[in-house]
């Protein structure tokens, strides 16, 4: 397939999102105080937005570009917190279970999509290529197949495109939205990026394409010199693409509810780059269940965090249910190490 034709697949991700939901007018959005809908200025000339949707009013207020610096270190423990609350732990072991059992099943999905691959002419072998250099430090990559196509829908570069486009967007338009959906992208990538190496470097899981035995060994805390010298021997696990690809849909898919064709076209996409990561040996079926939970997580607090829920008196005032008020958590001392159980009165 020619690079114009490949081109066109990735438009399939970029194109679908920042263009279209930056420039129509959202006529959901609406102030419960008021009985006209509230519409985004045509200019920054106001500090916040208010956007109903889901029978909740949200207010957008302008974010600055310093605000990464302290938002994510708090993103971080917001995860780490949230994750050993008892009411996830169903999903904690979900994801536990889910992994194991994609473990045992890896090298035989992993051969299948290398023959659906065969099959439909779709190369194993990433042909993403520089066409040129920016600043002699940054190389401008992009698809030139089928195969490359949907590998590059996990990129760095498409993701920082998509999140540009949102951010330089909602200026151009006066959508505090729209600004907010691109520094949400590029919070929960970062947050969500910090993680996924973190746990590479420990779990230290072969790539298929250099795996020693069916399943590709595991070396735990491995050296980091080796690991830096023979990177693909151990970074198979979690998958940094798939957690990117999750990240981005989340935010945009929770920030546009009111577009319902987010969700099937960004799981879609999600598909073929987990079938291509396969395809070209660079994950393991097991290696995508933590990556979307990462992904997920991330995308949900930055979000969250990055626009205001306007709640009744009563609704501020609701005691937290005893499942909230419940978290267990790994506990590492100077003598000992454990489980321990916290409840909040």
């Amino acid at each position: 397939m020619k690079p114009f034709k490949s081109a066109i697949l990735l438009s399939l991700w970029c194109g679908f999102y920042s263009p279209a939901l930056v420039a129509e007018e959202d006529v959901s959005t609406k102030d419960p105080s008021q009985d006209q809908d509230v519409k985004p200025p045509k200019a920054l000339a106001t500090e916040e937005e208010r956007y109903s949707f889901d029978g909740q009013t949200y207010i957008y207020r302008k974010p600055s570009v310093l605000d990464l610096f302290h938002k994510v270190p708090q993103d971080l423990y917001s995860y780490y917190d949230e994750s050993f609350r008892w009411e996830n732990w169903p999903w904690m072991a979900g994801i536990g279970a889910s992994t194991a059992a994609l473990i045992y099943f890896d090298q035989d999905i992993l051969d299948e999509s290398k023959r659906v691959g065969a099959r439909y002419h779709i190369s194993s072998e990433d042909k993403t290529t520089e066409f040129f250099n920016a600043f002699g430090v940054f190389p401008i990559r992009f698809p030139t197949d089928t195969g490359s196509a949907f590998y590059f829908i996990g990129d760095g570069w498409t993701h920082a495109t998509i999140a540009l486009s949102f951010y330089a967007g909602g200026y151009l338009t006066g959508n505090i939205r729209a600004i907010q959906t691109g520094m949400q992208i590029v919070e929960g990538i970062v947050s969500a990026g910090i993680v996924v190496q973190t746990l590479k470097h420990i779990t230290g899981r072969e790539s298929p394409v250099y795996a020693t035995s069916d399943g590709g060994i595991w070396r735990f805390f491995p050296d980091q010199i080796d690991y830096h010298k023979h990177v693909s021997s151990y970074d198979a696990y979690p998958s940094g693409h798939m957690a990117t690809a999750m990240v981005t849909m989340t935010v945009i898919a929770e920030n546009y509810p009111e577009y319902f064709w987010i969700k099937p076209v960004g799981y879609t996409l999600m598909g073929l780059l987990g079938f291509q990561m396969m395809n070209n040996g660079v994950h393991w079926a097991s290696d995508y269940p933590l990556a979307f939970a990462l992904g997920y997580g991330f995308g949900h607090i930055a979000v969250r965090e990055g626009r205001t829920l306007v709640q009744s008196e009563a609704e501020a005032k609701r005691p937290p249910t005893l499942w909230e008020s419940i978290k267990i958590g790994p506990y590492i001392g100077i003598k000992e190490s454990g489980l321990r159980a916290t409840y909040k009165f």
